[in-house]
């Protein structure tokens, strides 16, 4: 008498982490057929023999098989539910970066104590919006964006021109909202 091997089904996303690939490779050997994967409850699973912990190899058994394009249709669920994952990631670091840039923006307002072989402050009052913005790190097409809003913000007290150059106050006012829209 044949004892039946017993298997454990693993989800792709359980399976990837656990041999160090990435989902869409786990599922690339699926299509190929390089791993057995049987569907369950909706969702995909790798089957693994349990007693040699290895991955079962094909074999022309009768199991429910999946169409072609029940099975692009199952890949691009997963590829979908994948994005949305990154794009709640992406926000998150969006938000974050932005927090980040505030708090940089109020720390450089705040003055430095003055060295006592010095009289002047370290920072200087006002600085030349372009140079303070390469500082920082902005591209060129960044800084172009940016000088237009100073440009449409002519006539408030916080905006300096002079020379056809704006300036800052940092040690009086915020320009949170000009520089980071």
């Amino acid at each position: 008498m044949k004892k039946k091997k017993k298997k454990e089904l693993v989800p792709v996303r359980d399976y990837a982490e656990r041999v160090g690939i990435s989902k869409s490779s786990v599922y690339a050997k699926i299509r190929s057929g390089k791993i057995k994967a049987t569907v369950e409850n909706n969702k995909k699973h790798v089957v693994i023999d349990n007693d040699s912990g290895e991955v079962v190899e094909v074999v022309n058994e009768v199991e429910k098989e999946l169409s072609p394009e029940e099975v692009e249709v199952q890949v691009l669920r997963e590829r979908v539910a994948e994005l949305e994952e990154h794009t709640k990631l992406f926000d998150i670091i969006l938000k974050e970066n932005m927090e980040l840039r505030t708090k940089l923006n109020k720390v450089q307002t705040i003055p430095l104590k003055k060295s006592k072989k010095s009289k002047k402050s370290r920072v200087s009052k006002i600085v030349e919006l372009n140079e303070y913005l390469v500082g920082m790190g902005f591209g060129k097409e960044d800084r172009k964006v940016i000088k237009k809003r100073f440009e449409k913000s002519r006539g408030e007290d916080r905006v300096i021109e002079k020379d056809d150059k704006f300036y800052l106050n940092l040690k009086k006012y915020l320009y949170d909202e000009l520089i980071y829209g």
